[in-house]
């Protein structure tokens, strides 16, 4: 999936999925949508930091060759590293939030599913 796209799907769908899914849907959540979406940003960001850091080019793949240019691929994934923290940031309040409210502590939380 183009980065662009990527990033859209994490702010508009994502974050707020995460931030209003009831505590019983959240293990669907994780494993049908959330898992393969952070897989991806994985792979988008290690491919385009190493590239980065070590040819000193920030190559984003998925990125159409509309003619990009080194200073647009470089903003696009300052852009999307920002998104994907953001990203963990909600699933690391969510995960808070479960474990200050001890009714909701028997269910699964979000952090722990994707990282435990």
């Amino acid at each position: 999936m183009e980065v662009r796209r990527l990033k859209s799907l994490i702010h508009y769908v994502a974050i707020p999925l995460v931030l209003c899914c009831p505590p019983e849907f959240s293990k669907k959540l994780a494993v049908k949508f959330v898992q393969p979406m952070l897989r991806q940003c994985k792979f988008v960001l290690n491919f385009a930091w190493f590239n980065h850091l070590y040819k000193g080019k920030a190559e984003v793949p998925f990125l159409s060759e509309f003619g990009e240019t080194e200073k647009l691929q470089q903003k696009l994934l300052l852009d999307f590293t920002r998104e994907v923290s953001e990203f963990l940031g909600v699933l690391a309040v969510t995960e808070e939030n479960y474990l200050q409210d001890p009714e909701s502590m028997s269910s699964i939380s979000l952090f722990r599913y994707y990282f435990g």
